[in-house]
């Protein structure tokens, strides 16, 4: 496996790999109830960071608005 590495601010080297991992991260999502995707899909995707990548979730939304996709719109 390659290695890509960048240079910080500071001049310090940074490896990608590492900082673009998605191991031990925690990951917010916002206004759940504005997205497109499909909601099962979307808790699968949740799923599989926490239960294979060791992630923490976050999720902010109106509960009341959840899966329709159009509720604050005027389409």
């Amino acid at each position: 496996m390659a290695n890509f590495f960048g240079v910080t601010q500071n001049g310090d080297k940074m490896n990608y790999e590492d900082f673009f991992s998605t191991e031990d991260k925690v990951f917010c999502f916002d206004d759940l109830e504005r997205c497109t995707i499909p909601i099962n899909e979307f808790f699968g995707f949740v799923n599989n960071l926490i239960e294979h990548c060791n992630c923490k979730v976050l999720i902010l939304a109106d509960e009341k608005n959840i899966g329709k996709i159009y509720a604050n719109s005027t389409f």
